[in-house]
């Protein structure tokens, strides 16, 4: 079954590396964002750039990616999980599918209508050389995705498709069909294409627009775009010794020499207005606009740094100021949300005070373009890795359904950074306290795009009234007639719902023990029952319980060893939250009056207990450690461990691996002493049994010296775990 980035995920639990047998850890969460994989010394330090490049794309309900894997030597596609709910325990999930070999860099384009992942790779430098061998050419790869089994696999290639080292090396489709390359070889910008979905690549050829050479240190990109059915290719390049970043069009259809004169899309000639960071997008709307993150080459305060140019789809350029010289962002992506018409951009941010390095992103309004002053928004930063840099993401458009990963690598400790931009604005609910209770109880529900919340469901029942406390809480009660499912909430934006279900039920609490006195070969011994001299109401309503609980039987029923009291503690040392008088079964069960089913405490929500349990002449134990209990507890069972219940040596070994409540402590001070033996046992040894005496330590009908000899004498001075309330 395919899971979608906000649905469970059976696939947390699956991090093994295909072929390597290596268990990949979950990513670790850092102050902003997440530390994922290391990436190693047999890889360039900056495995995210470069600049024009995209290494993540979004198919069938993943974020994948590119990434190398130090294990097997290659870079690998990688598919993305966020984890249940959302970004708890995200992880690079390996797939096992190299892609290539070579200490290079990466660009990828997804093609959703063909179903094919198209991968160019390029042996880096900043000066670009052509004249290479095969062995340092650029390279095209193609493969095929097959939905039903979630896996890619290689169809065409690797093809050279020049003959060049490269700084950048980018690949577009245009609507035709055809395949552009694009990188700048020996200063001038180069294309190459294929007509048949890179089956095959003509020779590389000089842009015919490109004007005069570039600097050695200058980029390209190249982009495809359209708009009312006509398709452009648009590549853009930056000249650092004209000081201008050019444009050139491409109309689809026409021969690869023809193309419209080039266009200056930022620079006047004297100004630095160029350098080389460039990084191409275009909007999903259908208008054709492009939509470009530049670097200038100014220095000085208040200088501008980083552009974000504007290109309508009849050329019409503007430009929009991303940030200053003071704040040194650098490589800039641009990401386009056309559902809610979001504009992002993301970027380095080099501290000038220290050096060290975060990920920083701002977002405007698409249809109205202005950001803030400032650094923006902090997105990716950890103090274990000061020079985290090159973020990355994808080349198409981005939604609420997708949200936005961007990823990030540090050169200096060599691991992958990420995180998650979620892009929903109608409610998302994240948790909510309790999980679980009974109608009329009091919840409250965390997560955010609560402000303007218009409704509240509990499995599809309206509740009759919430309170908005803020835009990340609201609060309410369990409205009647709900059922057990999903908590879902309403603003103008939509409904979001929950991925966990509010379970409409009384707390249950599903246990099992034995007592020392009744034990033996496995079950306990009903004697008492069997006789009919059990009490048919519950007997802790007197000191030291004074439980005034009305928990009786009409006829006490089979298999019952005795009653026992149930205390629920939110700590260990915390007074109990609610009691409950329960039938304790011979084979150890801890059930409710009917004689089956788990414990009910209906007025307790759902969450984490220690469960404490009383006898009349045992003495008491408590869980080690609270326990989650729901509508459907799980079994927690006393009787497999003494380390199942809190404190020092609390129960007694009964057989090998059985351990049980310890008998003797007939006044249920807390102590088996000398009191239990004068002023309990030896009181009532020999006379007239009744259930409220105490000193019937084997629970066999009789009070005499077996309860004396065979469990007060060997457990004299034992004391119950159990912590005192405060």
């Amino acid at each position: 079954m395919k899971q979608g980035l906000y649905l469970s995920m059976l696939a947390l639990l699956w991090g093994m590396l295909v072929g390597a047998g290596v268990i990949y850890p979950q990513s670790v969460p850092v102050e902003t964002g997440y530390r994922d994989h290391y990436f190693g010394t047999s890889v360039n330090s900056t495995p995210t750039g470069e600049k024009p490049e995209s290494k993540l794309w979004w198919n069938d309900g993943y974020w994948w990616g590119i990434l190398w894997n130090n294990n097997a030597g290659a870079y690998q596609i990688y598919r993305y999980l966020p984890g249940n709910p959302p970004l708890t325990n995200p992880e690079w999930q390996p797939t096992g599918v190299a892609v290539e070999t070579r200490n290079c860099k990466v660009d990828v384009l997804w093609d959703e209508g063909a179903g094919k992942l198209y991968i160019v790779s390029h042996i880096f430098t900043e000066n670009a050389t052509g004249g290479q061998s095969s062995s340092n050419s650029g390279k095209f790869r193609r493969f095929s995705y097959n939905p039903a089994t979630e896996v890619y696999t290689l169809d065409v290639g690797p093809i050279d498709v020049n003959n060049a080292k490269s700084e950048a090396l980018v690949i577009a489709k245009d609507s035709t069909g055809k395949l552009w390359v694009n990188w700048i070889e020996d200063r001038q910008v180069k294309i190459a294409t294929s007509a048949n979905n890179g089956a095959s690549w003509g020779a590389p050829f000089t842009l015919p627009v490109m004007g005069d050479s570039t600097d050695a240190d200058d980029i390209s990109s190249v982009v495809a775009f359209r708009s009312n059915g006509n398709g452009r290719i648009g590549v853009m390049w930056s000249n650092q010794r004209d000081k201008k970043t050019y444009f050139a069009v491409h109309h689809d259809g026409d021969s690869d020499a023809t193309w419209q004169p080039r266009e200056v899309a930022l620079g006047d000639g004297v100004l630095a207005l160029s350098d080389d960071h460039i990084n191409l997008s275009t909007a999903c709307d259908g208008y054709g606009n492009v939509y470009a993150a530049t670097k200038t080459s100014l220095t000085g305060s208040g200088s501008p740094f980083i552009y974000l140019l504007k290109r309508t789809f009849n050329g019409v350029w503007s430009s929009h100021l991303y940030g200053v010289y003071d704040d040194n962002h650098t490589r800039p992506i641009v990401l386009i949300d056309e559902q809610y018409r979001r504009l992002f951009v993301f970027s380095m941010v080099e501290y000038r005070s220290n050096n060290k390095r975060d990920i920083y992103y701002k977002s405007t309004d698409l249809d109205n373009i202005s950001f803030p002053s400032g650094l923006g928004t902090l997105f990716i930063h950890s103090t274990l890795d000061d020079k985290v840099s090159n973020p990355t993401s994808t080349k198409h458009c981005v939604s609420a359904a997708t949200g936005i990963v961007a990823l990030a690598s540090d050169q200096n400790t060599r691991y992958y950074l990420h995180n998650f931009l979620d892009l929903r604005k109608e409610p998302v609910i994240t948790h909510f306290t309790p999980t679980g209770g009974l109608p009329g109880m009091a919840v409250t529900i965390h997560g955010r795009n609560f402000t303007g919340a218009s409704a509240v469901y509990f499995n599809g029942t309206p509740v009759a009234g919430f309170s908005i406390i803020s835009d990340t809480q609201i609060t309410t009660a369990v409205p009647a007639g709900a059922g057990s499912g999903p908590i879902s909430a309403t603003n103008s934006f939509g409904t979001g719902a929950s991925l966990q279900n509010f379970m409409v039920a009384p707390l249950a609490v599903n246990g099992k023990l034995f007592l020392q006195g009744a034990y033996y070969n496995g079950l306990m011994h009903t004697v008492l029952r069997d006789n009919g001299v059990l009490s048919l109401a519950q007997p802790f309503n007197k000191p030291p319980w004074n439980y005034n609980g009305a928990e009786s039987v009409a006829a006490m029923p089979a298999g019952v060893v005795d009653w026992v009291l149930i205390g629920l503690r939110s700590a260990p040392q915390s007074a109990a939250l609610a009691y409950r008088a329960a039938l304790l079964k011979n084979d150890g069960s801890v059930v409710d009056t009917s004689g089956s089913g788990p414990v009910l405490f209906p007025t307790l929500p759902h969450g984490n207990y220690y469960i404490v349990v009383y006898h009349r002449n045992h003495l008491a134990i408590m869980s080690a450690a609270a326990q989650t209990l729901n509508g459907t507890s799980a079994l927690f069972d006393f009787t497999t461990a003494p380390g199942q219940a809190y404190g020092t040596n609390p129960m007694k070994q009964l057989a090998a691996g059985v351990y049980g409540m310890i008998s003797g402590d007939g006044n249920n001070d807390g102590v088996v002493n000398i009191a239990d033996k004068e002023s309990i046992w030896r009181l009532q040894n020999g006379t007239p049994w009744s259930y409220e005496k105490s000193g019937d330590y084997d629970l066999d009908y009789g009070i005499d010296v077996f309860d004396l000899n065979f469990y007060w004498r060997p457990n004299k001075g034992l004391v119950t775990g159990v912590p005192a309330e405060q």
